[in-house]
């Protein structure tokens, strides 16, 4: 989402453009956006997850893709960096890093993980950690499956049952 023109200008954002030093400017910057890595994290905890996103021998019939997650994150990285890029100045990239990790633990699972038992889509739990400390947490739609789920699921007919919130 682009940063409002106008009378919206963040304070202190106008000095940026003013006189001064790029390094006295950099300082300014820094003040407006603070201080600390800015780090996003998309999370699928299922005990199958790992295989189903590393074995690129899988062949899922149309019903989502192995690497599931890297795929959606080179595709779309464009626009994860332009939505940090477009709230850097207002509140550190924060607002934007916040929109991208919950796209790609949502609309993206949906789109690109395979659908195996029915929960691989809805289990993207997204997070954002500003400086180390956890900022943002978004859980999963669907909690993780047991063994004696999954073994249950596994003997059943495949795509026999409803996908699992």
């Amino acid at each position: 989402m682009p940063v409002p023109l106008g009378n919206t200008i963040p304070e202190g954002r106008d000095s940026l453009m003013g006189k001064g030093t790029f390094w006295s400017r950099c300082d300014k910057l820094e003040a407006i956006i603070g201080h600390g890595d800015l780090r996003g994290v998309v999370t699928v905890d299922q005990v199958y997850a790992q295989d189903q996103h590393n074995n690129l021998t899988y062949n899922h019939e149309g019903q989502g893709i192995p690497a599931f997650l890297s795929v959606a994150l080179r595709a779309n990285y464009r626009g994860y960096l332009n939505a940090i890029a477009d709230t850097v100045l207002t509140d550190g990239g924060v607002g934007g890093m916040i929109q991208s990790m919950v796209f790609l633990a949502t609309r993206e699972m949906h789109r690109y993980a395979p659908i195996e038992f029915g929960t691989l889509r809805n289990s993207g739990e997204a997070a954002v950690y500003k400086g180390g400390a956890l900022i943002f947490d978004r859980p999963a739609n669907a909690r993780r499956l047991t063994e004696a789920e999954i073994k249950i699921r596994s003997n059943r007919i495949k795509y026999d049952w409803p996908e699992t919130p």
